[in-house]
């Protein structure tokens, strides 16, 4: 009996010491704010967020806001880096010119500005559909995700337009053609 005990415990360690074989974390919303924000990673995204939010994410340590939203009006540009700085975290404007943006630019300049801080980072647009699509396409043309998997994780945080998966999802971004509904 002892020994069938011990064969069994022997059994169960050996399961235990397995490759982890569960699912890769996905994105998904935030349970803490009143506004609309999902977190991937050391990355939160969503649209543009209120002072609270800013508030609640500088008291969970992030310590970058990227924000994608047009150049224009820049009041609210200034307003938003004024509460940003106040609250001790560092502000980058990095207006999406285009509707959708060239894969050229989600890679010199998305990469450029996520590769400027080593703690968590609020990437926001105007909506989350928009902060989410661009993370999609940043995961496909510069991380390397498949088509499916960036998808997946843009939908996980905030994508919801058809516009926008089809954009993610598409191999090469074709200026010729542009995608309705962006922001």
């Amino acid at each position: 009996m002892r020994r069938l005990s011990l064969i069994l415990l022997l059994l169960i360690l050996a399961g235990c010491s397995t490759l982890n074989t569960s699912p890769v974390h996905i994105a998904g919303r935030v349970g803490w704010s009143a506004e609309p924000l999902y977190r991937d990673g050391k990355f939160f995204l969503g649209g543009t967020p209120g002072e609270g939010t800013l508030a609640s994410l500088a008291s969970r340590g992030v310590r970058r806001v990227i924000d994608l939203r047009p150049a224009e009006p820049a009041a609210l540009r200034q307003a938003e880096e004024e509460i940003v700085v106040g609250l001790g975290m560092s502000y980058s404007s990095l207006p999406v010119e285009s509707d959708p943006p060239t894969d050229a630019w989600v890679s010199r300049e998305l990469r450029r500005e996520l590769g400027r801080t080593r703690g968590p980072v609020l990437i926001h647009g105007e909506t989350e559909d928009a902060a989410a699509g661009v993370w999609g396409r940043y995961l496909r043309v510069v991380r390397g995700f498949d088509a499916a998997g960036a998808v997946l994780r843009a939908r996980a945080a905030g994508m919801t337009s058809p516009e926008m998966t089809r954009w993610v999802r598409s191999p090469v971004y074709d200026p010729g053609k542009t995608t309705e509904g962006f922001r």
